[in-house]
């Protein structure tokens, strides 16, 4: 079940990191708009437009090109060197108004300022999948949620293949990332939801792995498949293998359970039991045991579906214990995913190989799920959230004093920044999973990762993600221990008061 669940990692990975090739930076020019159709004369002119390093490729030196053409087309070509084009050239530089590219591997003729735009649009589609995850989980369960998440995935990722308008490029990927972004909290949540204490670390780590594994499998797409469309057009259609979720994907028997239907809980429970070849107490007591903390009745009508959306967020903040978790864990997910996308991002902006530095930034995520694994088996949670925040932050501070030409020493220790800060993002995910309560979990993961995510930028110097880090690795030993806790069911039972 891991395994399969796990899956959805996997496709997320692949949409997630593929924007590193599909938004990737590619050569253009400004458009001079020279009428002429002789293709040499328009060479010519491009190579007195020739920009020297820092130049602007969205500025263009003010020459007098009509007159250097009319000059041009009335010299034969073998002159062309005798012209003193002097009272024609300026120094004087001006912005572009149209663009050309060097097409084949590009998207779209579209202004260079939408390209950025791309990013800024998915990593922000965490704001409005955290809004439409909550009300279809709420509402509809894991299952539903999950499911419905798979059809409009597959639906929108195919679709960005064949797009010929950048704008249409943009809408679709956000579509594509917000549902991505709710596949991976509903992932989460349901794999807590139906794994056992003692195994609860272990599990929620391996996770993780699945992930590590797409980054690396995302850039061999890339590498074999060089045009944006052939790749986008693959990434969607192996996203086809979640398909098996419609037959093997349980309800989450917690949520079932805390919507008042115990009976369809206690027979998923069985299911589980048979496969784990283990016996449970009678049908009474579980019977029980899963009627105990229930929601108030549930809401029938979309408009109160609607209405109350936000209603579950202010609970975050009602009472004094989960608003000091809920604020301790805003701020170590918002630094855990800077310095983890921060890091996956600039394995293709170093001057190196961007397929191979990619590659080997998920490969190393693969080890440090597993070892992580192991420490949380036998430690505090909150001591090694802390411990590796702290790590990664002298990973980062590190840095600073190495040479910029220092590439593979800078590289290395990026990637060891990472290796410890994968282990801090999925660590988030797990331990915010496990300090909230059954009525408000789903909420609290959805949320968490929303005020994770923010444009990408690698320029923001590693003493920034240094400080942030040993800041969040601070904040997490206030945190409680869930070392083998049983997983609280209301938020009364977090505030220590009786249900």
């Amino acid at each position: 079940m891991l395994f399969i669940i796990s899956l959805s990692q996997l496709i997320s990975a692949l949409h997630n990191v593929g924007a590193v090739y599909l938004s990737a930076p590619f050569e253009y020019s400004c458009d001079l708009q020279i009428p002429t159709e002789n293709s040499e004369v328009k060479n010519y002119i491009k190579t007195l437009t020739h920009y020297p390093p820092g130049f602007s490729s969205c500025t263009y030196k003010n020459h007098n090109y009509s007159a250097i053409e009319s000059l041009l087309l009335e010299t034969p070509q073998t002159d062309w060197f005798k012209i003193d084009l002097t009272e024609h050239l300026s120094n004087q530089s001006v912005s572009c108004e149209i663009f050309e590219y060097k097409m084949g591997s590009c998207m779209l003729k579209e202004a260079p300022q939408f390209i950025s735009a791309s990013l800024v649009y998915e990593r922000n589609s965490n704001w409005f999948s955290f809004i439409w995850s909550n009300i279809r989980q709420v509402q509809l369960g894991r299952r539903k949620s999950m499911l419905s998440c798979v059809i409009l995935l597959l639906i929108t990722s195919i679709s960005v293949a064949f797009v010929r308008s950048y704008l249409a490029f943009i809408f679709l990927r956000f579509c594509v990332a917000l549902l991505v972004s709710g596949l991976m909290v509903i992932n989460f949540v349901l794999l807590m939801e139906i794994t056992r204490p003692e195994v609860r670390s272990f599990t929620g780590m391996m996770n993780g792995i699945p992930f590590g594994l797409g980054i690396t499998l995302v850039s061999c797409f890339a590498y074999f498949l060089r045009d944006w469309r052939s790749l986008q057009l693959a990434l969607g259609i192996f996203g086809g293998i979640l398909l098996i979720f419609f037959w093997v994907l349980p309800e989450s028997p917690r949520w079932l359970a805390s919507k008042g239907r115990p009976q369809e809980a206690l027979e998923i429970l069985k299911t589980i039991a048979k496969w784990n070849k283990k016996v449970l107490p009678s049908d009474v007591e579980m019977i029980l045991l899963l009627t105990e903390p229930t929601e108030s009745s549930e809401r029938k009508s979309l408009l109160n579906k609607c209405s109350h959306v936000c209603e579950d967020q202010i609970k975050l903040f009602r009472t004094p214990v989960i608003r000091k978790r809920t604020l301790i864990g805003f701020f170590s997910w918002f630094v855990a995913a800077m310095v983890y996308y921060g890091l996956i991002f600039s394995g293709a902006n170093l001057k190196a190989d961007p397929f191979l530095m990619v590659f080997i930034s998920g490969l190393i995520e693969v080890p440090s799920f597993i070892i992580t694994a192991f420490f949380l088996h036998k430690f505090w949670k909150k001591a090694c959230l802390a411990v590796l925040f702290i790590i990664c932050s002298l990973m980062l501070f590190i840095i600073m004093a190495i040479p910029r030409e220092q590439l593979l020493v800078t590289f290395i220790l990026a990637n060891l920044g990472k290796f410890f800060n994968t282990s801090v993002f999925q660590l988030c995910f797990l331990y915010t999973s496990e300090m909230m309560p059954t009525t408000i979990r789903n909420v609290a993961v959805g949320t968490s990762s929303m005020i994770a995510r923010g444009e990408i930028h690698y320029s923001l110097p590693s003493t920034v993600f240094g400080v942030l880090s040993l800041a969040a690795g601070l904040l997490a030993l206030l945190l409680p221990e869930t070392l083998n806790k049983t997983l609280p069911q209301t938020i009364e039972e977090v505030e220590g008061k009786k249900s």
